[in-house]
């Protein structure tokens, strides 16, 4: 009683390396963390048209699973992950698609700028040296021998580790009408 906030901060996420704080996750790479770990909910984005930053916004409504992480030897450890969703144009898109090219392209746009925040997010955790998507349960559930000769050095490895990230997007026509129907 009688105590009053002047000024609310509200913080990102934070960033632990067993139970010392080594840094935040800024709003995109808290975004993308979510959007990896639980999956997309009606999840709103916008990126660029095209690749030229200039270019118009389109905005979207993402769905969509959790990505899945698996370990790959090839001869290196690296970490594979792939993303499904699906997606529709939001009402305060000025973008309109109308044919299967366009449809196409703008899957491709939006693979390669949900790729990009991803890769953006895991060159981060791996210069912290951070396994929030616990790399190390994976190889040692599954490569319990890999994991015996790595394990004292994990936080190295993991850091240096090569990172393949796949997004598919679908096209899901929204069925919002854009003209009387005429009747």
């Amino acid at each position: 009683p009688g105590y009053q906030i002047h000024q609310l901060l509200l913080s990102t996420s934070a960033i632990f390396h067993k139970d010392k704080l080594v840094g935040y996750l800024d709003e995109h790479d808290a975004q993308a963390y979510d959007w990896l770990k639980n999956g997309f909910v009606n999840s709103r984005f916008s990126f660029n048209q095209t690749s030229d930053p200039s270019s118009p916004l389109v905005g979207v409504m993402i769905s969509g699973e959790p990505a899945s992480f698996q370990v790959t030897k090839t001869p290196n450890l690296g970490i594979k992950i792939t993303v499904n969703c699906d997606f529709f144009l939001t009402e305060t898109s000025s973008v309109k698609v109308s044919n299967q090219k366009e449809i196409r392209e703008l899957q491709s746009r939006l693979d390669e700028a949900l790729t990009q925040r991803f890769d953006q997010l895991l060159t981060h955790l791996q210069a912290k040296k951070v396994d929030v998507f616990n790399i190390a349960e994976h190889i040692h559930a599954y490569q319990n021998q890999t994991w015996q000769e790595i394990k004292g050095q994990w936080p190295d490895i993991y850091s240096q580790m090569p990172k393949e990230i796949i997004v598919n997007t679908h096209y899901r026509n929204s069925s919002v009408m854009v003209k009387y129907p005429g009747f």
